[in-house]
């Protein structure tokens, strides 16, 4: 997602935080976000993820929390992206071109602290990560799949006429 790097354009010269950056990068470029999901399916549970705050001052330098890094920050932003829609974003660019400091025009576009907006993410993650959701998708359609198949293969066992080939002659039921 390095060529798509929209806000740079936009917000020549003002300071954003790298999270919001990368994270608006990714959401941008369209790129597919199963490793990410990876990444974040375990933090959602724990709640483990790196504060924003954190996020703010450095990157970590470590792989998998490099990995984790851009997951939070691709999710993140998709959520302020989806939790109101896609006019919040342009209003927040709006009041950042304008010369409003990142957070103070997040807390104007959201009408909710940073904190809060963490918060009600990790909340959303959590509810989007969990059991239920992956059973509602395709796992469920395979599993019932493979339980026909065994149901089936079973009975076929059980049952020798449903092994016999067409027009030979069973024993007769008792």
């Amino acid at each position: 997602p390095e060529h798509a790097h929209p806000i740079h354009g936009q917000l020549a010269g003002r300071q954003v935080p790298r999270w919001f950056n990368e994270g608006l990068a990714i959401y941008e470029s369209g790129e597919l976000p199963m490793d990410r999901m990876r990444v974040l399916w375990p933090v959602a549970a724990s709640g483990n993820t790196i504060p924003l705050a954190e996020l703010d001052r450095r990157f970590p330098r470590r792989e998998y929390q490099v990995n984790l890094a851009y997951a939070q920050s691709a999710d993140l932003v998709r959520f302020l992206i989806h939790h109101d829609g896609r006019w919040r974003l342009q209003e927040l660019l709006r009041r950042i071109r304008e010369g409003a400091d990142f957070y103070a025009a997040m807390r104007e576009t959201w009408n909710q602290s940073p904190g809060a907006l963490e918060r009600a993410w990790k909340r959303d993650m959590r509810n989007r990560y969990t059991v239920g959701p992956s059973l509602a998708g395709g796992m469920t359609l395979w599993v019932g799949v493979g339980l026909l198949a065994l149901v089936a293969y079973v009975r076929r066992r059980r049952d020798p006429r449903a092994a016999a080939p067409a027009g030979a002659i069973s024993a007769p039921r008792r």
